[in-house]
C-alpha cells in the first residue's frame, strides 16, 4: 500500500511505516531520537503514542496515515481510551495524554499551577527510561508579561497507574480546577505589571506590601527569566503564575507572594481626624503634605521633599502622626529603624539610598524613628559619628518625598538640619483630656462594648500613662477577655 507522504512495509513480520514525505519525516523526527528510525522508517505502532499530537496538530494535513494508525490498531486504541477513563494510564501510553496544546496542571507547595504542553521527548537517565513532558506558562517581567518554560521528568514503572498521581496532570475546560486557575489568572493580570500596593492576607499573619517586580529584577539575580510577549489572551488566563514579588513593609522583605492571597486596602481615612493633635497643627501637617510636590528649589531634583522633625517624650503620638497621614492619603508608610541603617558611613549610604529609591518609586511616606544619632550636633572628636551626620544631610537635602523624623533630643540639633526641616513640631506629655481620648480611641478600634462599666475619665486621671502604655493595656484586656 502506498501514499504519497507514507509508504507501509513489512520487515520481521512487523507492520513499518517509510516517510516519503520531507516535512512528515521531520515532523516524526521531531518525536522520536533519529536511532528510533530505520531507514527513515518506524514501527507503525510506535505512532500510537503520538496519535493525540498528529491528529490535533497535523490532522488536516496527514489524515490518511490517521485513518490508516485508527483502522490498524482500533482494538489497542479502545483498550487504551477505556484505561484512562478509569484514570489509569500506562508509561508507554503517557505521550496520548499530553499531545502538544493540552492544558495541564501540578501542585506545588498546596498551589496548583496551570501550564500547557509544547512538547514530550524520552530520555535516559543512568539507564533509566523518563518520559520528558515541556510545558510553558506566563509570568511576570515587571514591565511586560515573559513566556517561560519548564519541563517534567515522569520515571518509568511497570504496569498502571492513577493519572491523578502523575507530577502533571490533563486539565479540562470543565474542570473546577480550570475555573478557579482563570479567576486567578485575572487578578494576575492585573497586578503583575508596575508596582500595586495591597492587602497580603494569610491564615495567621497579615501586612501591607507593594506588588513590584521590575524593583525585585532589578536588585536581584534569580528572577524568572523568559520570552516578552504583547499580553495575555483570554485562553491564556489559567496557565499565569500563582506568585508576584512583593515587598513587606512589616518584614522589610522581598518574598514570592500567592495571587490568591492578595486584596484592595480599606484605608481608615478617618484616622488623621482622630490623631490627638490640636487642629492648628493637623492643618499645618495637611497643608505642607499637599504642597509637597511643589518646585521649590533652583537646582533640578533639590529641597521639593518635606522633612517633619516630631520631637518629644515616648508615646506622645509621633509615630501616630506619620501612620494617619499614611492612611488619610492613602500611600505606603517606610518605618525605619536605625539598627537598620547601620553606624557605618558606608552602609548607612547604601541603605538610605535604597530606602529613599522605593520610597521615591513607590510614592511612599518615610518614617525614621528616633534618629538621634543622625542628628546630633558635629563636633572635632567624632570623626566618624560626623561622617554619618553628613551623609544623611546629603541624602535627605535630594529626597524629594515626605519624611518623618522623630527625636528626644532636638536640643542636641546640628546647625546644618535647621535649613532641612520643613517644620518642627512639639509634642508635649500628654494632659489628662489627651489620655481619656486615647483611652475612648483604643477602646473603639478593638470593638469596645461600650455596655461594659469602664471609666475612661477616672483612668485618666489617676494613671500617668503614655498612648503607647494605653494601647497596650486595652489589647491585653481584649486577649484576656476572649481566652
Amino acid at each position: 500500500m502506498s501514499y504519497m507522504s507514507y509508504s507501509i512495509e513489512e520487515i520481521n513480520d512487523e507492520k513499518y511505516i517509510r516517510f516519503l514525505d520531507l516535512n512528515l519525516s521531520s515532523i516524526i523526527q521531531s518525536y522520536f531520537p533519529r536511532e528510533d528510525l530505520f531507514h527513515n522508517a518506524l514501527p507503525a505502532k510506535n505512532l500510537l503514542s503520538i496519535l493525540n499530537n498528529l491528529k490535533i496538530n497535523y490532522g488536516s494535513y496527514f489524515p490518511d496515515l490517521i485513518n490508516w494508525i485508527e483502522n490498524q490498531y482500533k482494538d489497542e486504541i479502545k483498550l487504551i481510551r477505556i484505561i484512562t477513563e478509569k484514570g489509569f494510564i500506562k508509561f508507554d501510553n503517557l505521550a496520548q495524554l499530553f499531545p502538544i496544546g493540552q492544558h495541564v496542571y501540578a501542585e506545588k507547595n498546596e498551589t496548583i499551577i496551570g501550564e500547557k504542553v509544547t512538547g514530550t521527548e524520552i530520555k535516559f537517565y543512568s539507564s533509566i527510561e523518563h518520559f520528558i513532558v515541556n510545558v510553558e506558562a506566563i509570568d511576570s517581567g515587571g514591565h511586560s508579561f515573559i513566556r517561560t518554560t519548564k519541563s517534567y521528568p515522569i520515571y518509568f514503572w511497570k504496569g498502571l497507574r492513577k493519572i491523578n498521581k502523575l507530577p502533571i496532570i490533563p486539565l479540562l475546560k470543565e474542570d473546577e480546577i480550570y475555573n478557579r486557575l482563570v479567576e486567578r489568572g485575572k487578578k494576575f493580570i492585573k497586578y503583575a505589571i508596575g508596582h500595586h500596593f495591597l492587602q497580603h492576607s494569610r491564615k495567621y499573619s497579615k501586612g501591607r506590601i507593594m506588588i513590584d517586580v521590575s524593583r525585585y529584577n532589578s536588585t536581584h539575580s534569580d528572577y524568572e527569566k523568559g520570552i516578552e510577549m504583547d499580553g495575555v489572551k483570554e485562553e491564556e488566563l489559567f496557565m499565569c503564575a500563582s506568585k508576584l514579588h512583593a515587598y513587606s513593609f512589616t518584614w522589610k522583605e522581598w518574598y514570592r507572594i500567592d495571587v490568591g492571597q492578595l486584596s484592595e486596602i480599606t484605608f481608615d481615612d478617618k484616622a488623621f481626624d482622630k490623631l490627638v493633635l490640636d487642629q492648628t497643627r493637623k492643618s499645618l501637617i495637611e497643608s505642607l503634605v499637599k504642597f509637597e510636590y511643589s518646585k521649590t528649589d533652583i537646582i533640578s531634583n533639590k529641597g521639593d521633599g518635606c522633612t517633619f522633625l516630631l520631637h518629644g517624650p515616648p508615646g506622645v503620638g509621633k509615630t501616630l502622626t506619620a501612620e494617619a497621614i499614611s492612611e488619610k492619603l492613602h500611600r505606603p508608610l517606610y518605618i525605619v529603624s536605625i539598627g537598620e541603617l547601620g553606624t557605618d558611613a558606608k552602609n548607612l549610604e547604601k541603605e538610605l539610598r535604597n530606602i529613599f529609591e522605593m520610597a521615591d518609586i513607590w510614592n511612599a511616606i518615610i518614617l525614621i524613628d528616633e534618629v538621634d544619632i543622625f542628628l546630633e550636633r558635629r563636633n572635632a572628636f567624632e570623626v566618624k559619628r560626623n561622617a554619618l551626620v553628613c551623609v544623611f544631610l546629603r541624602l535627605l537635602d535630594y529626597h524629594q518625598g515626605i519624611v518623618f523624623l522623630t527625636t528626644n533630643r532636638v536640643n542636641c540639633l546640628d546647625d546644618a538640619f535647621q535649613t532641612r526641616i520643613s517644620i518642627f513640631l512639639e509634642y508635649k506629655e500628654l494632659d489628662t483630656k489627651a489620655r481619656e481620648t486615647l483611652w475612648s480611641t483604643f477602646l473603639e478600634f478593638l470593638d469596645y462594648d461600650p455596655n461594659n462599666n469602664v471609666n475612661v475619665k477616672k483612668l485618666s486621671e489617676k494613671h500617668q500613662l503614655n498612648g503607647r502604655e494605653i494601647k497596650n493595656i486595652v489589647k491585653l484586656a481584649r486577649v484576656n477577655t476572649n481566652t
